[in-house]
């Protein structure tokens, strides 16, 4: 009888250790779910409404190419995070590459600089087909979800509004700007306006977005010219390049000397897996502000 009551009294307390130790492990999931969600929050609140004069503090010294992205590492808890903040102004917009050329024209833009940065059989593109209606406004692309934006300002809305559309079931980690920024997110966007500020953007960006307007050479001038002049305007350097006035005009709805539109991927790496999310900030005017989240 004796041995009988230890046995069940043993069987209880194993499954009393059993249950302790599952609450434990809840509680330990709990409070690294709380500090992976307060962490990408913080960093949204805090990074995405100062994007411009951060990126614009951590300039090199003069002379040298301007910054488009910034870096930071960081532990909340024993939780690390990886944060990227760009300005997508400098990136290619896909939608831009639909209005001006179509989808075969956007597809070959995108494989383009997808093999520039040697990426070229790592992700495969899947991108809509064409709206029946034509962008009426080029130069006013905005990519906000249905009834963010009033249907005058934007006739006909944006092709694509998230890489998922543009690319075969891309997974983050394809996606996420690493360290070597050889990732489709580094060089394209699907926000903002469509223009692309020829102050910041590379020489791979300059040449899908203006081509055919601009040839190859022009474009080398043009970089030539904003290393002189960094704050020259956008018409001014035109000019340089050799542009009448009528071709300045188009190029009036291709690129622009400002930026309004920001991204920020932030990444949450816990033991066994890690966490995405992006998060973007669109200034459609100086009174609309729109906002876009992502996660994985």
């Amino acid at each position: 009888m004796v041995l009988l009551l230890l046995a069940l009294g043993g069987v209880a307390l194993a499954a009393a250790c059993r249950r302790s130790v599952g609450r434990h492990v809840e509680a330990l999931h709990a409070a690294m779910e709380l500090q992976r969600r307060w962490g990408a929050l913080t960093c949204r609140r805090v990074m995405l409404s100062v994007a411009d004069e951060t990126i614009s503090r951590a300039q090199p010294v003069a002379g040298e190419p301007r910054l488009t992205s910034v870096r930071g590492h960081f532990k909340l808890g024993s939780l690390p995070f990886d944060v990227v903040l760009a300005d997508d102004q400098s990136k290619v917009n896909i939608n831009a590459l639909y209005a001006h050329g179509g989808r075969r024209t956007a597809d070959a833009a995108i494989k383009s600089l997808l093999r520039s940065r040697k990426m070229g059989g790592a992700i495969r593109t899947a991108l809509p087909p064409e709206p029946r209606a034509h962008l009426k406004r080029p130069n006013a692309l905005l990519s906000a979800s249905p009834g963010a934006v009033d249907e005058e300002d934007n006739a006909v809305a944006a092709v694509v509004g998230s890489f998922s559309q543009v690319f075969a079931a891309p997974s983050a980690a394809e996606l996420w700007p690493g360290p070597d920024a050889a990732s489709p997110a580094a060089l394209l966007t699907c926000w903002g306006d469509g223009l692309l500020n020829f102050r910041t953007a590379p020489r791979s960006a300059l040449l899908a977005v203006c081509s055919p307007v601009l040839s190859p050479a022009q474009v080398n001038r043009l970089i030539q010219v904003r290393a002189a002049s960094p704050d020259i305007p956008l018409d001014r350097a035109l000019a340089l390049v050799g542009m009448n006035q009528n071709d300045r005009f188009r190029m009036g709805g291709r690129l622009t000397d400002q930026s309004w539109c920001y991204s920020l991927w932030v990444v949450a790496r816990e033991p066994q897996r890690s966490w995405y999310a992006l998060y973007v900030r669109d200034e459609i005017d100086e009174d609309r502000v729109a906002h876009f989240a992502f996660e994985w």
